[in-house]
């Protein structure tokens, strides 16, 4: 094997590994913003729930039960 094989050979290589590393990369931050997008809307689902319970509560006089139907 002569030197100019080598070296395309050992270039093609390099550009194997740089391209699963930034693979892997982009993966798990676009996991991470997949979770937080998640936990985010969970917590928004459940607070505008409780304040749709509160409201409709006041309005009808039947505190505590929407809120707690909502809050779930």
């Amino acid at each position: 094997m002569s030197k100019d094989q080598f070296k395309t050979r050992l270039e093609i290589a390099k550009n194997k590994i740089l391209k699963k590393s930034n693979i892997s990369k982009q993966s798990s931050s676009s996991n991470l913003g997949i979770a937080f997008k998640m936990s985010t809307e969970m917590v928004a689902a459940v607070v505008v729930g409780t304040i749709i319970g509160f409201i409709l509560d006041n309005w009808f006089g039947t505190k505590p039960w929407l809120i707690l139907i909502f809050f779930f």
